[in-house]
């Protein structure tokens, strides 16, 4: 699976980094409730921090282990982070979801430019780090995946955007951005991606993150 060794390979590289920083990645093989509970039992735990996830699944997943951990008296703390803004922060003077999309996007524009995206330069602060030495032994043959060759695409994208709104329906041209992988698995954040937006002049690119 593609997606798979894409994942594989970024955690590998975030695991050198903290390396270079005297801290390490914890890797988990298993049902998320019960790596969880083994967590629980092996760590004194008192906060954990995680991204919002939207897909139906992965969101029963999540009220789950929120569920354990507050059993626990574990404290949660989810943030935004793969969109822009939320479903329900964009609403209607009625204070119903939009079903079309201009009205939306003016809206939705109309709140970014109201409230900018926010930089958080967080690898400026890799010496807060806690100190750990766990090692990154697990393998994709141990997950039951084989490594999967295939080139990924840059995460450079800037020098499609001036051009974007004028070519990007013309294949011969190579004119997308090509980041769709990106941003799916968070190596390219959503606020980056905007910023590079504005920057270019790229309105169209930019109502295609919304």
């Amino acid at each position: 699976d593609a997606r798979v060794t894409f994942i594989y390979e970024r955690l590998a590289e975030i695991d050198l980094i903290l390396n270079q920083n005297n801290s390490s990645l914890l890797i988990k093989h298993g049902k998320p409730i019960q790596v969880w509970k083994d967590l629980i039992n092996e760590f004194q735990i008192k906060n954990i921090f995680f991204n919002t996830d939207y897909e139906p699944k992965t969101r029963k997943r999540d009220q789950e282990i929120s569920l354990l951990l507050e059993k626990n008296n574990i404290s949660t703390h989810s943030f935004k982070d793969h969109v822009c803004f939320q479903a329900d922060e964009i609403l209607k003077s009625d204070g119903k979801h939009y079903t079309v999309f201009t009205p939306y996007y003016k809206q939705w524009r109309k709140k970014l430019d109201e409230n900018p995206v926010e930089k958080y330069p967080s690898e400026t602060l890799l010496s807060n780090l806690n100190p750990s030495k766990f090692k990154f032994s697990i393998t994709l043959k141990d997950l039951g995946f084989d490594t999967h060759i295939k080139e990924i695409p840059s995460m450079g994208f800037s020098d499609k955007l001036s051009q974007y709104d004028q070519w990007r329906d013309f294949p011969a041209k190579d004119a997308t951005s090509h980041i769709g992988i990106h941003l799916r698995f968070g190596t390219i954040s959503i606020r980056e991606a905007i910023t590079s937006a504005i920057a270019n002049g790229a309105e169209k690119w930019l109502s295609e993150l919304a």
